[in-house]
């Protein structure tokens, strides 16, 4: 070979792990797009609405980010102040540590997740479950329909965010944190549906090294939870800088723009939201409790066929069922996540409410080429 020829090899070799930091904006060389299979979710999507969110109405178009509402994380662990270019090789990148055997985490992945991907895979079924089951309307058939077109339907973006992860991981900026990756995994449920989606567990299931307006090249990155790392161009290799949610008692622009385990108030002020703490909303509580204005305390969420007065009050697959618009008749909280469950307004997953007398019945929505009961809510799949 002659001497050019490894000059290029060499640098073609470097990518986006060595050589000069350029300026934040500044691009390096393209990521090798072979690095990972497969689909999976991205880190932060654009605000939602939480009023959806809460009453199950989520629009799969919006979906992201996993996980919600539990105490606020523990401080960051000390950050690494060294520069991005220091980073050790790919191949010198530390193994994760191996769990103890867990069977919750067993039961959902299948096995004891292992390697990166072993993690990736198992976060991106539990997505998936929860997706398929809980998103009103959603794209999929099936869970492993969602697992298999996932990456398509978002146009490419959740397997370039898992290749982000996975360089970060590999070239020493990220670390996967085992017990939050593990209780996020337990978390992202089918079952969970109001409560999935900003789950604290999962916004942190990264260790970051780069400090508040150090730059960095993907979220998980920065040390600070849920930090978002602000990029201003396009480039697979876009410097950007660590940006920080806001903290406790700050001024806040929506209602996931707080550190996790922390809500964003009607009044634009991150709170803590945990049971038990003062509210005069229902936007003063986490997504698993619903505000007593009489107590001026924020609740946990009803069990299962518990007498309730506000849909809020009902958490889970359950939805407040034969409430009176008047509000002077109380509902149960009922599940309406599975086909002949009674329903008044919606179901959860691809499934519609079809009238039945004073109330609905959860139906499957009918296939292509099938009639439709034009008595019933639903549309065509």
């Amino acid at each position: 070979m002659s001497c050019r020829a490894s000059i290029i090899a060499i640098v073609v070799a470097i990518g986006c792990g060595g050589g000069d930091v350029p300026r934040p904006g500044q691009t390096l060389a393209p990521v090798d797009a072979a690095i990972a299979d497969g689909a999976d979710p991205g880190i932060d999507a654009a605000p939602i609405d939480s009023a959806l969110i809460d009453a199950g109405m989520v629009d799969a178009r919006l979906i992201d980010a996993g996980g919600i509402d539990a105490r606020p994380i523990d401080a960051a662990p000390p950050i690494d102040a060294r520069p991005i270019d220091a980073a050790p090789p790919i191949d010198a990148a530390p193994p994760i540590d191996a769990p103890v055997q867990n069977p919750e985490l067993v039961a959902a992945c299948g096995a004891m997740p292992l390697t990166f991907d072993d993690w990736e895979n198992c976060y991106r079924k539990r997505k998936c479950e929860w997706e398929v089951n809980c998103v009103t309307q959603n794209s999929y058939r099936s869970v492993q329909e969602c697992i298999d077109q996932g990456d398509a339907v978002s146009g490419g973006r959740l397997a370039a965010e898992r290749r982000e992860r996975q360089r970060s991981v590999e070239q020493g900026r990220a670390a996967i944190d085992v017990e939050r990756f593990t209780q996020c995994l337990i978390e992202t449920s089918g079952a969970h549906c109001n409560t999935s989606l900003f789950f604290p567990a999962c916004l942190t299931r990264f260790d970051g090294t780069r400090g508040d307006g150090a730059t960095c090249l993907t979220d998980v990155e920065c040390a600070s939870p849920d930090a978002v790392c602000a990029q201003n161009c396009p480039d697979a290799c876009c410097l950007g800088t660590c940006q920080p949610k806001f903290k406790l008692g700050q001024t806040c622009t929506d209602r996931h723009s707080c550190e996790p385990g922390l809500q964003c108030n009607i009044r634009r002020v991150c709170i803590a939201g945990d049971v038990n703490t003062p509210c005069t909303d229902d936007t003063d509580c986490d997504s698993n409790a619903w505000c007593d204005r009489l107590a001026h305390l924020c609740k946990a969420d009803f069990a299962r066929d518990a007498e309730c007065t506000n849909p809020l009050q009902c958490g889970g697959e359950t939805s407040c069922v034969g409430l009176s618009v008047s509000g002077t008749d109380p509902g149960h909280c009922r599940r309406i996540s599975e086909v002949g469950d009674t329903c008044d307004a919606f179901c959860y997953g691809n499934l519609f409410c079809g009238t039945s007398g004073s109330l609905g019945v959860c139906t499957a929505l009918p296939g292509l080429g099938q009639g439709i009961n034009r008595a019933g809510r639903g549309e065509c799949g």
